[in-house]
């Protein structure tokens, strides 16, 4: 018989392969090895509901709906076992939002925000949660994104090409402009 920690490499092995269902499978299969106080159980919970989510962003509506909820669940068991555990706050997060549930993922983004400040995925899912607003109005207006009350690294966004994309514009003279920025000595 299989031990937990050999079940967790069958399972990281076959998630390295992207064969997810079975590591899903060897996932389920090292939880119920292991006892509740098992120091990796909340990394096997996470793996288990990284599996559920990659499966999630490449499937269909039916296929989303039948297995991000078992992400969030799976992501909600680690958090109780670690909650220090924020890979499984993100991956609940990212379940959330697939799922159209803006109030949780607004919730998961800003729990995430608050322990890594500037994270450039989270900030860029809010973006699309609505969460980055002055007075109701979403950066695409011309304002400067704020969340909980701390401005959003606008230099972040330029890197990322969010301003680009959203303005279909290349330079940053005209987009720090239209956001009412000036970056003096940087030729922006």
């Amino acid at each position: 018989m299989a031990s937990v920690d050999e079940l967790r490499a069958r399972g990281n092995t076959a998630f390295k392969a992207a064969d997810y269902p079975h590591a899903i499978e060897a996932y389920t299969a090292a939880l119920a090895l292991a006892e509740p106080a098992h120091p990796d159980c909340a990394k096997i919970l996470g793996n288990r509901a990284f599996c559920h989510l990659k499966i999630g962003e490449s499937g269909d509506e039916a296929t989303r709906e039948a297995v991000l909820p078992l992400c969030i669940a799976d992501c909600d068991a680690a958090l109780l076992a670690d909650p220090t555990f924020d890979k499984a706050i993100f991956r609940r997060l990212r379940a959330n939002v697939l799922l159209g549930r803006r109030e949780a993922g607004v919730e998961d983004a800003t729990a995430f925000l608050e322990r890594h400040p500037g994270h450039a995925e989270t900030s860029q899912l809010g973006l699309g949660l609505g969460m980055y607003t002055v007075n109701g109005k979403l950066p695409e207006e011309g304002h400067v994104p704020v969340v909980l009350g701390q401005t959003v690294s606008f230099c972040t966004l330029l890197s990322q090409g969010y301003w680009e994309r959203r303005h279909g514009v290349g330079r940053h003279d005209h987009l720090t402009q239209s956001a009412g920025l000036v970056f003096p000595g940087l030729g922006l």
